[in-house]
């Protein structure tokens, strides 16, 4: 009696366990060997690599493939398939997804792929554009034929969801789901156009069509965080006016002052020197957000400060983000990171950090001066400049301790920079031994041309003689490693 119970117990643990594995599997032979991608744009902050993938999978020879998604729920995903080597997308679909779902996609011998479910009817809904692509448009001086061609995608859009949400009757979550979607997904994509040119943000005709679509909508509502239209909205808005305040910062000071910082200048300037990224997208956060939406807004204010190596007042962020949500999700994915980062800004300038004159009358050939008869490498970078900061958080130390006995000298001249405090700070932060350069922007571009750079970060190898010898972004930091013991040898 005891043993049938527990087969009986056994069985049905498992039954319910099978139910609850959602899988998406198929077969598409024209795609052998191609990439799966799963992007989940309400969740990417917390499941996702650098790039915002949650999931990657190739497919296999005879065109077969099986995701077992058991961490989605309730959400709805971008299905990607690129070729081989990921350059070129061979099929793209949004799909909701909910627990337990068991969906299949088959090719069918005129290549056309069909999607099946096991009876959610969530894979009826297909076809909903996942980029509107307006073309040659995108260069037109006026809104008028942008906005045209974003509302032909839309419209095509809302048929499909309306037949769709008639003909199956989906539950109310997923109803609002492809609603909010819709709701949003004009002003995504016409903003996206919009904010990235500053030719257009301060356009009136572009501004016009611009404020028109934002009237249709709220900024900050909770009920859309599940649409992907809404957090590309999302991410647009920080950044557009994030970049528009920086802008005002630059040329209408009294303006940015005013607005910010009560009109405040002595304090403006002081802070905007050492952080003009984390504390302003706080302002802008508190300003236009609020509930689930805001909380959401800050993690992305912390992952991009961890992905970009930017940690001024990052601690200061976040402990007024955690007095607000004490028990967010976000708190045990960034906390560790930000504090770890906090602790590392208190360092000391490390003993073996050397600074030379840079910025005031020094040339280049003073410079060098200091080097005669060795080897150097050569970083060009900024404490504005991202990338650089990530490339020195990856390669400094390493190179450092390969190169350690050997008659290599490490050179990180800091270019375009406004505050030493700031350039010494992560000097500090990031341990870096060699010696040090704030440059002028004389020196910058004397050194820029000598090295033929052309952008942030650049770097070189100069060998005993003078020879430049140039180096790739990003580092390759084996090739790099064998290119300064190439030239150790010469």
């Amino acid at each position: 009696m005891k043993r049938s119970f527990a087969v009986l117990l056994f069985s049905l643990i498992f039954n319910i366990a099978f139910a609850q594995t959602t899988i998406i599997s198929g077969k598409v032979p024209s795609m052998k060997k191609g990439k799966i991608t799963v992007f989940r744009p309400s969740k990417w902050l917390i499941d996702s690599d650098i790039n915002g993938v949650s999931l990657k999978k190739q497919i296999a020879q005879n065109g077969s493939f099986t995701l077992d998604l058991k961490a989605i729920d309730k959400e709805i995903i971008l299905f990607t398939v690129w070729d081989s080597l990921q350059t070129k997308k061979l099929y793209e679909q949004y799909l909701y997804i909910s627990k337990g779902d068991k969906i299949a996609l088959n090719e069918k011998s005129d290549g056309k792929v069909v999607i099946t479910d096991a009876g959610t009817n969530h894979s009826k809904l297909v076809g909903v554009s996942t980029y509107y692509d307006v073309g040659e448009a995108y260069g037109d001086p006026l809104p008028d034929r942008v906005y045209e061609r974003i509302n032909s995608f839309y419209q095509a859009d809302k048929l499909l969801i309306d037949a769709y949400l008639t003909q199956y009757k989906p539950s109310k979550e997923v109803a609002d789901a492809w609603n909010y979607h819709l709701k949003y997904a004009r002003l995504a994509a016409f903003y996206s156009i919009y904010t990235n040119n500053p030719v257009r943000r301060n356009n009136p005709k572009w501004a016009a069509v611009f404020n028109q679509l934002q009237d249709e909508v709220a900024i900050s509502e909770d009920k859309a965080l599940i649409s992907p239209s809404y957090q590309n909205y999302l991410g647009q808005f920080l950044f557009a006016n994030h970049e528009g305040s920086r802008e005002d910062f630059d040329k209408k000071p009294a303006k940015f002052y005013d607005e910010w910082f009560g009109g405040d200048s002595l304090r403006g300037k002081a802070a905007m020197e050492i952080d003009y990224i984390n504390q302003l997208k706080q302002k802008i956060i508190e300003r236009y957000f609020t509930g689930k939406v805001k909380e959401q807004m800050y993690g992305r204010v912390f992952y991009n400060l961890i992905h970009d190596q930017h940690f001024f007042n990052a601690k200061s962020v976040f402990n007024d983000f955690e007095r607000q949500y004490p028990n967010s999700q976000y708190i045990k994915y960034f906390k560790k990171p930000i504090q770890e980062a906090a602790a590392r800004l208190e360092n000391t300038i490390p003993k073996k950090a050397i600074f030379l004159e840079g910025n005031t009358t020094a040339k280049w050939d003073n410079i060098l001066e200091h080097f005669k008869g060795k080897t150097v490498f050569l970083d060009m970078w900024g404490t504005w400049c991202s990338p650089c900061r990530e490339e020195i958080e990856k390669n400094a130390a390493a190179l450092k301790k390969h190169f350690e006995g050997k008659d290599v000298e490490f050179l990180y001249v800091t270019n375009y920079d406004k505050s030493e405090t700031k350039w010494k700070q992560l000097i500090a932060f990031y341990n870096l031994e060699g010696s040090h350069v704030f440059a002028n922007e004389a020196l910058t571009n004397e050194i820029m041309e000598k090295i033929k750079g052309s952008s942030f970060p650049s770097y070189a190898i100069i060998d005993k003689n003078g020879k430049i010898v140039n180096v790739e972004y990003p580092i390759d930091r084996k090739e790099l490693i064998q290119q300064i013991e190439a030239t150790l040898k010469n």
